[in-house]
């Protein structure tokens, strides 16, 4: 049987099943029925001044030796949470130092779309605190109930830890505030 004119691998994958399935119905009736064979012709049929198709594919080395690494960084919390804590670090020393007004002007840079007469534009600083702050607790919130229900902290007893965590993640630095804002004019927020 002639080989498939190259449509792409799921095309190439029903030919392929519609051959094995021509060979069972032929097997338990002795011929196969005429939308079969019309379907196995279609897929069979081959221009005869096309080529063959033929997939490049990168050298395996080459790509593993560029992709290793990133592949290494991602999957290495340890990694991403230094480049998480070297960013704040850095964030921290520039508003702390004479080019903070540069930082600032960057903060309120407009970025958006202009279509016409409409527009869609926001700062900088609106993008990151209304929209990816949004998307970034959605997926922490995904993330949480998978482990919930699928994790390590699907059981109370080794969710307690977790659940005391986050409770002091948000307690101690509201009683600090208030510690140290007490009778001060920035008490109430």
């Amino acid at each position: 049987m002639r080989q498939p004119w190259f449509f792409g691998r799921g095309l190439t994958d029903s030919w392929r099943g519609l051959q094995a399935l021509e060979v069972t119905y032929t097997q338990q009736n002795s011929f196969p029925p005429t939308a079969l064979k019309r379907s196995i012709n279609f897929l069979s049929m081959r221009k005869a001044s096309e080529p063959e198709a033929k997939t490049v594919l990168l050298p395996k080395a080459l790509l593993d030796k560029l992709t290793k690494p990133f592949d290494n960084f991602l999957h290495t919390g340890a990694t991403s949470s230094a480049v998480l804590l070297l960013a704040t670090i850095v964030a921290l020393v520039i508003s702390n130092s004479p080019w903070a007004h540069v930082a600032e002007q960057l903060w309120e840079t407009p970025v958006g779309l202009q279509v016409g007469s409409f527009n869609f534009a926001r700062s900088l600083r609106e993008w990151i605190n209304d929209r990816l702050m949004t998307l970034f607790f959605f997926l922490v919130a995904l993330e949480l109930k998978r482990e919930l229900i699928l994790g390590e902290i699907s059981n109370p007893r080794k969710a307690a830890l977790s659940v005391a965590a986050a409770l002091g993640g948000m307690l101690v630095p509201a009683m600090l505030y208030l510690a140290l804002q007490w009778g001060q004019p920035g008490e109430h927020g």
